[in-house]
């Protein structure tokens, strides 16, 4: 193994107070290599050793030197008092982190006290032993034997057996921490084999009893389900039943107060659509005469607009004018300014010419100079031929000037002459045009007009018409509201009678929900046969129709059905609609015909009940089952007389309603009631038929007034919109004429305004075309003039060359005469040009005039436009302001119109309202008497399932009930929205399962979820168990194998150590070390083998003190070479060894003190030589130990100095 090499010193100090003897503060500060502790013997040297044993976690009090924790504190003596508590804290450098702690100074203290308490501290935080030793373990200072060597001990190394001594290597290779888990791992696989064990007879006895409790758990489980069950669906379905009705009663009563307040309402709201009525009559008249006043007033406006808007056409056509004719100057100018700018140009070219000529004169005029003074000859003769030579070319270059002079003006006239044409093609073209668009106008101005005309005549007939149909209008109104309050009043009476009738005629009549059921059925198709009620299919005398009533009960509002299965249809499809109420239905084909009663011999005797009643042949069987076995008497001793004489199956009617039976039983007053009601009832029925018979007239008068009244209320909206539709297009007419109008005149201006220019035009063309021609005609003979002349100089020159000998100097004057007079025609012809020039400005200037002149008309007239436009805006504002009055005016007028006939139908629909709200209001009222029945019919099913109840009543007069005592368990009844299908057959059968059960253990569930919950925590901690033993074996395995191979090396590097070491202490000779059983490495052991320098190799037994003291040194500094440790105590190791030993052994511990700080407590002075610091010890008179200290390095210098 790799030595280490150790930077810092490791163990800095220790801090003893109340320990042993050191029972006052002592603090020691360890050298980085050795420090010696010196002293006579019992002055508690050891006690240092014991020390740092102690705080580093020791537990054996043998190895301390002690017994218990109080042999570490300080016992007292004769002059000091014992202490309290013994504290040793010792301190480790650990800047380079060989402390697995992140702080580079960690301080471990111990405390211990006299009630055999001991604490841990680590850096000042208390802390437990074994977060002490397993951080100690961590780095070197664990278990190991030979870290502390106790006085005495070092021989041990040596009298152990093979086995023990594995554990010095085993701490050397680190390995300690290793066996230790794995004996903590070897216990835990020990103890969970035991809870396996233990686990398994648990559940093998648990297993049969768990298997009874579930068969009783689960028949214990159905017996509640069932019975929790049967208790909920009885709660359900009486709470369900008995709020429905309540509900039902009160929202029965809520719907009685909403519908007469409902009525009360529609009738003041019949009240208010009537005085609506009139005050719309009264607006629409307001609205109609505003706007007749309007309509004048526009017209005014519309004739006035006319006027200002010919000014107004005039004006605009006269700006026009004088806009094209700024133009047509605005043309001229720029013409004459291009003539100006291209004369400019002419100019400045001649005078650049002239410029030339001057130059060629003077510059011939010179060369002659030379010649003359040459003296060529007489010159006589050249004066006479060259005088013909000029004189020609003076007549060809005036011919030439005059000939330019004509072109030039050619030019400008024929472009002058092109100005005028195509002016004139442009007048032309805009003739034509305002000519198709004035006789376009004249078009359209003659259908405007017409339709101006026919416009005009329409509206005087549809106003006409207008105030025909408005009078007859309101005639309709007002007969119809008369006819409307009289069938109002009817109306009425009618829904009044209606009710009273209801009220006593609907007492036997079916529920609303039974009836409601079976007409759905019908309509689905799941039922057929219905015929209708049995009674109003009887026909019965008056005089007996009470005891008829009585007689049949229930069944005089029996639904009567065509078969049995009809009957049985009907049963289920009330069942399935939840339709509870009392129902009775008769199928016409009765299984049963009993026979008649017999004939009773009474003088109050009136006959048998079917004598009296008459219905259609099929409804026989029925009223023999029925009425057949009934008689009928005049009064109550009559029916006493006979009574006896009657069989059990016959009964007796009074014409009051009494039904007497042959058993004893009498129902008195069956029918009182409608005995009572039954003399008005026949008069509300006269009454109520002739005022049906009145209301039926008074509809149809009604009817065809509302009729006339729609038709005459369309034709005047027809008529008004129709007026509406002729004003506009009145309006848009008179405006189109005007428009017309203006452009017509306005057209007609601009056609004489072109015609004129074109004869202007036509006359100046012509002018000029024919000083054009005079012009081309003088211009052709002036250049044949000229050519002429060119001709005749040509042949003088000829002459004169052949005659004159001279001939150079003659051509110089020649030239100069000719150049002489260039110059001059220049100069002419630059005189007219500027002469043309100043003619041109002139008219320039003049146009330029004429157009400002132009200008200021046309501001004029724009001035007089805007006048004229700002008072036709005037009067476009004011028609404006009076339309945005007529149309708001006419939309409410419509509104007005429409809100009367909207009022008018809302009248009517109030009316129908109002009927209908009194009819609803009777069947309100009968329909709360029939739930407060049923109510009371549930209230007594209720009390023959449950027994006494006791009820309160809420604020809406509805009886609400106690918590009912349901077997001890119902305490309430729930309020159920929504009842499911077939809960009253789930009640009797959840019944029948309950009996079917028995008898049951009400404590097996929970015996049984206690058994089962412990069998199944059982049987998890059995798999956890043996999940952990598998772990556990692995992870022995695991440590097994590491252990195996540290150790192994560990041992090889150890005793190749030991031989070096023991070879040095001795001075020769020869040991080794070996294993017991190499191929166990866990269990070996380790023999020493030794042969001292000159002997025979012998046992370890028959050594010397000195030589086995040896001997266990060299093992040890073998051990702390491989693993050395950061510090080693050695208490008086080499008390048997002499000077020569100690020398050896000193060297050693030189050498090993540069990776081991070394602390030794010895007598020997070689081996203090060695320390650099000393503590000595010695003991005080009080029997505490007192200690001073020596560095060396401090002595030797003090010495030096």
């Amino acid at each position: 193994m790799k030595q280490s090499v150790r930077t810092t010193p490791r163990l800095r100090s220790l801090e003893l107070q109340g320990y042993k003897t050191f029972v006052n503060k002592n603090t020691f500060e360890f050298a980085p290599t050795i420090t010696a502790f010196v002293g006579p013997n019992g002055s508690g040297k050891s006690n240092i050793a014991d020390s740092i044993r102690w705080v580093l976690g020791e537990q054996a009090y043998t190895l301390l030197r002690g017994k218990k924790t109080e042999d570490m504190i300080f016992s007292g003596s004769e002059t000091r008092s014992r202490a309290s508590m013994a504290s040793a804290s010792i301190t480790f450098d650990n800047k380079d982190g060989w402390l697995p702690i992140d702080f580079t100074e960690v301080t471990i203290s111990r405390r211990a006290y006299r009630d055999g308490v001991n604490e841990y501290f680590l850096n000042g935080q208390k802390v437990r032993l074994k977060d002490v030793t397993e951080l100690l373990a961590q780095c070197g200072l664990g278990q190991r034997t030979y870290t502390i060597i106790g006085q005495g001990l070092v021989d041990a190394a040596l009298s152990l057996n093979p086995e023990e001594r594995r554990r010095l290597f085993e701490e050397a290779a680190g390995i300690g921490l290793y066996r230790n888990r794995k004996s903590e791992a070897l216990r835990r696989l020990e103890a969970t084999r035991r809870n396996l064990e233990r686990v398994q007879d648990i559940i093998t006895e648990l297993r049969p009893r768990l298997r009874s409790l579930e068969r009783q758990a689960k028949l214990a489980q159905d017996y509640h389900q069932v019975r929790e069950d049967l208790l909920a669906a009885m709660r359900v379905w009486y709470g369900y039943h008995w709020y429905q009705l309540q509900g039902s009663a009160i929202k029965a009563r809520r719907q009685a107060e909403q519908c007469e307040n409902e009525r009360n309402e529609l009738r003041q709201e019949q009240v208010d659509v009537e005085r609506a009525l009139n005050e719309t009559r009264s607006r629409i008249d307001s609205h109609r005469t505003c706007l007749h006043q309007w309509s004048q007033e526009i017209s005014d406006l519309f004739r006035a607009r006319e006027q200002v808007g010919k000014s107004l056409a005039v004006s605009i056509e006269r700006n026009r004018w004088l806009t094209d004719q700024e133009g047509t100057l605005n043309a001229e100018v720029i013409a004459l300014g291009q003539a100006e700018s291209a004369l400019t140009t002419r100019i400045l070219e001649i005078e650049q010419e002239m410029d030339r000529k001057r130059a060629e004169v003077n510059e011939i005029g010179g060369y002659l100079s030379q010649l003359e003074q040459v003296g060529e000859g007489d010159g006589v003769p050249k004066v006479a031929y060259w005088s013909s030579v000029n004189h020609l070319r003076e007549e060809i270059e005036k011919t030439t000037t005059e000939y330019a002079a004509k072109s030039s003006k050619m030019d400008q006239l024929s472009d002058q002459v092109s100005r005028l044409s195509a002016r004139q093609e442009d007048l032309l073209a805009r003739i034509q045009t305002a000519e198709k668009e004035y006789a376009r106008i004249l078009e359209e101005q003659e259908g405007a007009s017409s339709l101006q005309e026919q416009a005009q005549k329409e509206q005087a007939l549809l106003e006409n018409k207008l105030d025909v149909a408005n009078n007859h209008l309101d005639s309709l109104r007002s007969n119809k509201d008369s006819l409307t309050s009289q069938r109002s009043k009817l109306e009425n009476k009618e829904a009044a009678l209606k009710a009273q009738l209801e009220l006593i005629t609907q007492r036997g009549e079916q529920p609303v929900a039974v009836v409601e059921a079976i007409l759905d059925g019908l309509k689905q198709g799941r039922l057929t046969g219905l015929a209708g009620r049995l009674w109003d299919k009887l026909q019965v005398e008056s005089e007996v129709e009470v005891a008829v009533s009585a007689a049949l009960g229930d069944f005089k509002a029996a639904l009567i059905f065509k078969s049995f299965e009809d009957v049985e249809k009907a049963v289920l499809e009330l069942m399935e609609k939840k339709a509870h109420n009392k129902t009775s239905l008769v199928p016409i084909a009765v299984m049963e015909k009993p026979s008649r009663a017999i004939q009773l011999k009474d003088a109050g005797y009136l006959g048998n009940a079917l004598e009296f009643v008459e219905a259609p042949e099929a409804y026989h069987p029925i009223l023999n089952l029925l009425l057949g076995r009934t008689l009928v008497v005049k009064d109550r001793d009559a029916a006493l007389r006979n009574l006896q004489n009657l069989s059990s199956d016959v009964r007796i009617v009074t014409l009051s309603g009494d039904i007497f039976y042959p058993t004893g039983m009498v129902v008195l007053g069956a029918y009182t009631e409608v005995l009572k009601e039954l003399p008005s009832l026949r008069a509300i029925q006269g009454e109520l038929s002739q005022v049906q018979t009145n209301l039926k007239k008074l509809h149809e008068a009604v009817k065809r007034l509302e009729k006339d009244e729609n038709d005459s209320a369309d034709r005047q909206a027809q008529l008004v919109e129709h007026l509406k539709q002729n004003q506009q297009e009145l309006q848009r007419a008179l405006l189109q004429v005007e428009k017309l109008g203006f452009e017509k005149r306005a057209n007609e201006r601009t056609l004489e305004a072109y015609r004129l220019e074109i004869h202007d035009l036509a006359i100046q063309k012509k002018d000029i075309e024919e000083r054009l021609s005079s012009m081309r005609s003088e211009a052709a003979d002036i250049d044949g003039m000229r050519f002429d002349l060119e001709q005749v100089l040509q042949r003088a020159i000829g002459e004169v060359q052949k005659s004159q000998p001279g001939l150079a100097k003659v051509q110089e004057g020649a030239r100069l005469e000719m150049a002489r007079q260039s110059l001059e025609d220049l100069e002419g012809r630059h005189k007219e040009l500027k002469d043309q020039l100043d003619v041109i400005v002139r008219d320039l200037e003049l146009r330029k005039d004429r157009i400002i002149s132009t200008q200021m008309e046309m501001s004029f007239t724009s001035n007089q436009s805007a006048q004229v436009e700002t008072e036709l805006a005037c009067l476009e504002r004011l028609i404006s302001d009076l339309e945005s009055k007529i149309q708001p005016e006419e939309r409410a007028l419509t509104e007005a119109e429409n809100a009367h006939i909207s009022l008018e139908t809302s009248e009517n629909q109030t009316r129908a309202s109002l009927r209908n709200a009194e009819r609803t209001h009777s069947q309100a009222q009968i329909d709360l008497a029939r739930l407060d029945e049923e109510l009371s019919s549930l209230k007594r099913r209720i009390e023959d399932d449950f027994g006494l109840v006791t009820y309160e009543y809420d604020e809406e007069g509805i009886q609400e009930q106690d918590p009912l005592p349901l077997e001890g368990y119902v305490e309430h009844l729930p309020k159920v929205e929504q009842l499911l299908e077939g809960s009253e057959r789930d009640v009797n059968r959840l019944r029948s399962q309950l009996r079917r059960i028995g008898v049951v253990n009400p404590e097996a569930m929970r015996e049984y979820e206690t058994v089962r919950s412990r069998v199944e925590f059982l049987t998890t901690q059995l798999e956890d168990a043996q999940q952990a033993e598998v772990q556990i074996q692995k992870v022995i395995a695991e440590l097994d194998l590491l252990m195996e191979r540290e150790f192994r090396k560990t041992f090889d590097a150890v005793a190749v150590e030991f031989r070096e070491a023991f070879k040095r202490l001795f001075g020769g000779g020869a040991a080794r070390l070996s294993l017991t059983d190499p191929d166990d490495l866990i269990g070996t052991g380790i023999d020493i083998e030794a042969r001292l320098p000159g002997r025979r190799e012998q046992g370890l037994a028959v050594l010397s003190g000195g030589e086995r003291s040896l001997t266990a040194s060299a093992l040890i500094f073998a051990l702390m070479k491989v693993s050395p440790t950061p510090f080693c105590v050695m208490d008086e190791v080499d008390a048997m060894l002499d000077d020569a030993n100690v020398f050896r052994f000193r060297e050693m511990l030189e050498e090993l003190s540069g990776n081991t700080q070394f602390v030794l407590i010895t007598h020997n002075r070689q081996t203090v030589q060695v320390a650099e610091v000393i503590y000595g010890v010695t003991m005080g008179a009080d029997s505490a130990s007192q200690v001073i200290s020596l560095k060396l390095d401090e002595a030797e210098k003090a010495i030096e100095a």
